[in-house]
C-alpha cells in the first residue's frame, strides 16, 4: 500500500500566503478548501495531500474566488470600499491643492 505525501496545514497555509485560522474555517464550513479535502489525524490536526496541493499552486486547479470562497468575496469587497474611501479623500486632497484653504 503506497502512502500518500502530506503536507501540515502551517506549512501549507504559509505557502498560500494566508493564515492557519482560513483553512480551519473553510474545512469547517465546507469540509474542504478549493475542492481539496483535508486529512484529519487522530489528534485533531489536518494534513494536506501534497499532489494536490502542487496542483493548486502550480495553477491547475481553480483558486478560491472561482470556487466561491467566502473570504475571497469578502477580501473583494474590503478592497472596493477601500478603492473608494482613497478616491473620496484624493478629491478633498485636490481641492484643497488647488488653493482652497481647509
Amino acid at each position: 500500500m503506497k502512502q500518500q505525501a502530506l503536507i501540515p496545514n502551517a506549512d501549507f497555509a504559509r505557502l498560500l500566503g494566508g493564515k492557519r485560522a482560513s483553512l480551519n474555517t473553510s474545512v469547517y464550513r465546507r469540509g474542504e478548501f478549493c475542492g481539496i479535502k483535508p486529512v484529519k489525524l487522530p489528534n485533531g490536526r489536518l494534513m494536506w495531500p501534497a499532489d494536490e496541493v502542487n496542483r493548486l499552486l502550480a495553477g491547475e486547479m481553480p483558486p478560491p474566488a472561482e470556487v466561491g470562497d467566502s473570504a475571497a468575496r469578502l477580501a473583494a469587497g474590503k478592497a472596493a470600499a477601500k478603492a473608494r474611501r482613497l478616491t473620496v479623500k484624493s478629491a478633498g486632497v485636490e481641492a484643497v491643492t488647488a488653493g482652497e484653504v481647509a
